[in-house]
């Protein structure tokens, strides 16, 4: 099977003609052809990405450990910088053998981060998304600054799923609605 048999394969499937094909051309009427648009550019990779991202979310980032299995870093804090909106920032750590290390860190804690400028702290962590988040923050000499409570974050992670399980249904909701609009016999195209 060469690549245009592939091709030729997929341009006649269902699932192209309903939510590639369809949505693209719509059928001639001036609201059909802008929700077409709407639903091929918007809705469509949207949902996609969304779904996506709960997957990702759901198979990589999702794993509770106790305070003991989590990444533990010991070092020298070095930077906290913050972006101008939304007050998430960037913490910078500089580990024993003198490479750098980056976690995420808001706003409201920045009283906690400049006590610690220059400071020996030690970080439990764990991958995110986007880089490493603090779970919790101990200062050198024992100091607990962030205290990670293991039950809660198992609790914590239920709501999230629920939370993620509705945005999932939402996303699957508007696929239907572009299917809805646009399912007729699929090998006709008006």
């Amino acid at each position: 099977m060469n690549l245009e048999e592939i091709k030729d394969k997929i341009k006649n499937s269902y699932l192209y003609t309903v939510f590639i094909e369809r949505p693209m051309k719509g059928n001639g009427s001036y609201i059909r052809n802008i929700t077409s648009i709407f639903s091929m550019f918007v809705i469509i990779p949207l949902c996609l990405l969304i779904i996506a991202c709960i997957i990702i979310d759901t198979v990589f980032f999702s794993e509770v450990k106790p305070l003991n299995e989590l990444t533990k870093n010991y070092g020298i804090v070095e930077s906290a910088n913050y972006k101008p909106r939304g007050g998430q920032g960037r913490l910078g750590l500089k580990l024993d053998d003198g490479s750098r290390m980056f976690f995420h860190i808001d706003n409201r804690d920045k009283n906690i981060y400049d006590s610690l400028m220059n400071k020996g702290a030690i970080i439990y962590s764990r991958k995110f998304l986007l880089g490493n988040q603090i779970l919790q923050l101990e200062g050198e000499n024992g100091e607990i600054y962030t205290i990670y409570n293991y039950e809660y974050e198992l609790t914590k992670n239920f709501r999230a799923m629920n939370f993620i399980f509705d945005v999932f249904k939402i996303a699957v909701f508007f696929l239907i609605i572009v299917w809805i609009l646009n399912n007729k016999d699929h090998r006709k195209l008006n």
